[in-house]
């Protein structure tokens, strides 16, 4: 108990030492949190085929204890990319490994035991259940039975009140009645991966360093540059923006106008991999080989940060379509010198050459899985995420 107690004066009374990123002791990559009655969850993976769920349990060493919290679920189908919760329920949204619609898992014992529900992606909006499976479907009933409301077979699912927003690759619709009724929807960012609400309004990423925002449920739109930086995750407090990029977090006060960076003890800034609010702290995962998880409290963000990172000149690197299943492309501010496809062992399994700012790579003999592509330039060498699908 006194020991505690220490730990509790040290963190509320030091401003100095709450005014950075702590470490929460979670060396996985993370592929996505989630939230349930206050607590947090990871999906993390460190093969393509050792995947697993873990949950943080209380301790006097804050954030330092990890439990493993899978138990029922079929990780040879594929990788949780998802969570939502609802009541009672958490629903856990997993992308199948074979590229087939994927499999939601439901918890009634806050993350303990899992049974298998219905399709991949999930989402909610405070009143219903949303999946997709060979298209989208609603549950009115947390998740008891199921309708399909529309046959998009979406990637990504947003919803809040009666609108709800899905995302494919090659397909935008939406919904402004629950998911009664659909029409597509004209937006300025296509391959949308992350997706928030603040308030009324609602903002996309798509691995660019373009965020883009709407006031009216997507009637219109405006888009917002982060310079510099590739924009991997989006997270929200119904306060401020905080995006995850390639190289640390920015956060926005006034809801995308401006950014700071807010990487203030976060260490060697990498690749944000997941972004996450967890009552009153904020969660990120970083790194491209070594991971490590770290947490800030939300309340250091209401003042600007004493510190001032540096702002390091960074060109622009995009790697699109990702996931990919045959070949990707990469494109370049500036000329690429050469590009190496790693797998998750940090094995070289592709090599190119270039001088040109815009390359294709055949990787149709690879299987399926996370890899990563270093590209470098006469200025400069970047690693980003890359998922080969089958």
């Amino acid at each position: 108990m006194k020991k505690l107690i220490l730990i509790l004066v040290v963190f509320f009374m030091c401003p100095a030492l709450r005014a950075q990123w702590r470490t929460a002791t979670a060396r996985h990559l993370i592929i996505a949190f989630g939230v349930h009655d206050s607590s947090l969850f990871a999906s993390c993976h460190d093969a393509f085929t050792d995947n697993y769920l873990q949950r943080y349990t209380g301790s006097s060493d804050p954030f330092n204890r990890w439990v493993m919290s899978d138990t029922g679920i079929d990780f040879s189908q594929g990788r949780v990319t998802s969570f939502a919760s609802l009541g009672q329920y958490f629903f856990a949204g997993m992308t199948a490994s074979n590229n087939g619609p994927g499999t939601a898992w439901r918890s009634s014992d806050e993350g303990r035991h899992w049974t298998a529900n219905a399709g991949g992606f999930v989402c909610t909006n405070g009143r219903y259940m949303y999946c997709v499976a060979d298209g989208i479907y609603r549950s009115l009933d947390s998740g008891g039975s199921w309708h399909k409301v529309n046959n998009t077979q979406a990637e990504l699912l947003s919803s809040r009140d009666s609108i709800v927003f899905a995302f494919r690759y090659d397909a935008r619709v939406r919904s402004t009645d629950s998911g009664s009724t659909w029409s597509n929807v004209s937006m300025p960012l296509s391959n949308v991966k992350s997706a928030i609400w603040l308030k009324g309004m609602f903002f996309i990423a798509n691995n660019s360093d373009t965020i883009a925002e709407t006031k009216n449920n997507g009637n219109s739109w405006v888009t917002i540059t982060i310079p510099r930086r590739i924009v991997t995750q989006l997270a929200s407090n119904d306060k401020y923006i905080f995006a995850g990029t390639d190289s640390g977090v920015y956060l926005s006060r006034d809801s995308g106008a401006t950014w700071t960076v807010e990487n203030d003890g976060l260490g060697t800034i990498y690749q944000v991999n997941a972004l996450c609010v967890c009552d009153t702290l904020l969660f990120v995962n970083t790194g491209t080989q070594d991971y490590y998880t770290a947490f800030r409290p939300l309340s250091d963000f209401d003042k600007p940060s004493t510190v001032t990172p540096i702002d390091q000149q960074k060109e622009l690197i995009a790697i699109y379509p990702n996931p990919t299943r045959s070949s990707f492309t990469i494109e370049c501010s500036s000329e690429i010198r050469s590009v190496q496809v790693l797998n998750a062992l940090g094995e070289e399994d592709l090599t190119a050459t270039s001088a040109t700012t815009r390359m294709t790579l055949d990787i149709s003999s690879l299987p399926s899985g996370l890899y990563w592509c270093r590209v470098r330039t006469a200025n400069s060498e970047q690693v980003q995420k890359l998922i080969i699908e089958s």
